[in-house]
């Protein structure tokens, strides 16, 4: 009998290695999840603060909320600079092996430049209410967190402005 249940827990355990921790969530975490959030595959990476992603087959360039990274990527080599090149590379390597995100949006959707304006979240079971899960699901916040970024709040897309504002 012990041989059983010991062979019942190494196949589950393996399984559960298999699939994404979302598949185990409990139902009440389910509920809280945000039904407005939008799934993407990210596809390229133009800077550290600027990703392509597709959404149901049409590539769109999104340019992440609240946050600025130095350029990298500007015709004018002499605005380029190597904290931004870091940036650049942290959000490649992140992307690289994390391609699927989920996109919410504020009050405005595009910018000046066309770019669609989103927050990035890498998971879509999370609480967007909560500060640990802000911290720990959206890449903005990452991105702020680990590279040499600023905030960057430009009204009306504020909401969580002021979460952005305490971690630097």
């Amino acid at each position: 009998m012990y041989h059983f249940f010991f062979s019942l827990f190494f196949v589950y355990s393996s399984f559960s290695n298999l699939v994404n921790d979302d598949f185990f969530l409990k139902v009440e975490e389910y509920k809280r999840m945000n039904p407005d959030f939008v799934p993407a595959k990210v596809v390229n990476v133009v800077d550290g603060d600027t990703i392509d992603v597709l959404i149901d087959d049409e590539k769109v360039r999104v340019r992440f909320i609240g946050v600025d990274t130095p350029e990298s990527v500007n015709p004018d080599e002499s605005k380029n600079c190597k904290e931004g090149k870091a940036a650049s590379d942290y959000t490649s390597s992140f992307f690289e092996n994390n391609p699927y995100v989920f996109l919410e949006y504020d009050r405005d959707v595009l910018d000046p430049y066309d770019r669609t304006l989103a927050y990035v979240w890498t998971s879509k079971a999370v609480d967007t209410s909560d500060y640990n899960d802000f911290l720990k699901y959206n890449y903005n916040a990452l991105l702020l967190e680990n590279t040499y970024c600023d905030t960057m709040c430009i009204e009306p897309n504020d909401k969580y402005a002021k979460w952005f504002e305490s971690i630097k």
